[in-house]
């Protein structure tokens, strides 16, 4: 009897364990670029439902954003038959959550200048080299900008400094027209 016994709880624990490991096999996954298998916990999954391991995601959002580049077509699922777009908040979220914060604030640092720049007809950048300040401005604003963030001035528009062509940005000429400055 005593050995019947042994063997009841030896196949029980076997069963117990087998259990276990399809349990854990439930909530872990094979990263679509590492191939490793991975936790569900903290993985990055698009709108697309393809997942992938947080430091594969980290690693790829860092890739882009050191070559300057954040747009939509290039952050999205690496699965060849899917390429869709991660969002911006679930990528913003998704680094935050992962403890990437000060990439998550480059990430989104990137996406907005590269919005405003892409609305070039609505926006603009401070002409002072090394500022980043940008600013609404349409064809008919004024011309004159004092840029909040370098303290410099310009005039957006100076026939001044076109030498015949297109108006150009050039120094700010305080209570005198760009013809009055030119002369």
């Amino acid at each position: 009897l005593l050995a019947e016994d042994e063997e009841f709880v030896r196949s029980m624990m076997e069963e117990e364990r087998r259990e276990q490991r399809e349990r854990e096999a439930a909530y872990a996954f094979t990263c679509v670029l590492c191939f490793e298998e991975r936790p569900v916990q903290g993985s990055f999954t698009g709108d697309c439902d393809h997942r992938i391991c947080t430091e594969c995601f980290v690693e790829m959002v860092e890739a882009m954003v050191s070559e300057g580049n954040a747009d939509e077509r290039s952050l999205c699922c690496p699965m060849p038959d899917c390429r869709e777009a991660y969002s911006v908040i679930a990528i913003e979220q998704s680094l935050r959550a992962s403890d990437h914060a000060e990439l998550a604030s480059t990430f989104m640092h990137l996406r907005t200048d590269q919005g405003i720049k892409s609305d070039a007809e609505h926006f603009r950048g401070c002409p002072h080299a090394g500022c980043n300040f940008r600013f609404a401005w349409s064809q008919g604003d004024a011309i004159e900008f004092n840029c909040p963030s370098c303290k410099n001035a310009f005039c957006l528009e100076c026939i001044a400094e076109s030498a015949g062509g297109p108006p150009q940005v050039g120094p700010a000429h305080p209570g005198r027209t760009c013809a009055q400055r030119k002369a």
